[in-house]
């Protein structure tokens, strides 16, 4: 009897746990959507993955997301859409001690130029996975999917952090070895699954 209780225990517990990490992925997700909004970009620094700062240093990607589109005459306004957050499940990575998990969620947002030229040059290049609708000459509206990518290895010392993931070719985190091959090869199939 005792022993069916302990396996009972272990069992259950296993299962609160299985469901408590799913849960902290989720809400760290929506924290980051929600901090990403509201353009509280050290916060969202505070939960990424700790090996895009070997390669860009926090303070210079803090500059960059606060400073960047606005030196160029560029407003960022997120809009308060509907995220439609879906989590995949956490998978372990094979050859390495690595979990990872990927949510997928719809992004809005309009840009507002102070240049006409500009608008119409940013609303004719494509961008994978979002459509761009011309609001007037100077404001244009982007719609789509993004994909954020939560990891657990030896790199962030057991703790869940954070990245924006996207397979284009320009996205220089694929290049800098920034993820191990493993983590890039299961991401992409959890993105698959979708």
């Amino acid at each position: 009897m005792r022993n069916t209780f302990l396996v009972l225990l272990f069992l259950s517990l296993n299962s609160i746990y299985s469901q408590t990490v799913e849960e902290i992925i989720t809400s760290d997700f929506n924290q980051i959507i929600s901090y990403t909004r509201q353009k509280k970009i050290d916060k969202v620094l505070d939960m990424t993955y700790p090996r895009l700062f070997e390669v860009y240093p926090k303070e210079m990607l803090s500059s960059l997301a606060t400073d960047m589109l606005e030196g160029m005459g560029i407003t960022t306004i997120y809009e308060d859409n509907e995220t439609n957050l879906i989590v995949s499940p956490v998978k372990n990575v094979a050859n390495t001690s690595a979990q990872i998990c990927v949510g997928r969620y719809n992004q809005n947002m309009i840009l507002e130029f102070n240049n006409e030229n500009a608008a119409k040059i940013f609303s004719q290049s494509p961008m994978n996975g979002y459509t761009v609708e011309v609001i007037d000459a100077k404001k244009i509206r982007m719609l789509g999917v993004s994909f954020l990518l939560a990891i657990n290895d030896k790199h962030t010392n057991n703790k869940w952090r954070y990245m924006n993931y996207s397979d284009e070719p320009s996205n220089p985190v694929n290049d800098l070895n920034i993820l191990d091959s493993e983590i890039l090869v299961e991401t992409k199939k959890l993105i698959e699954n979708f």
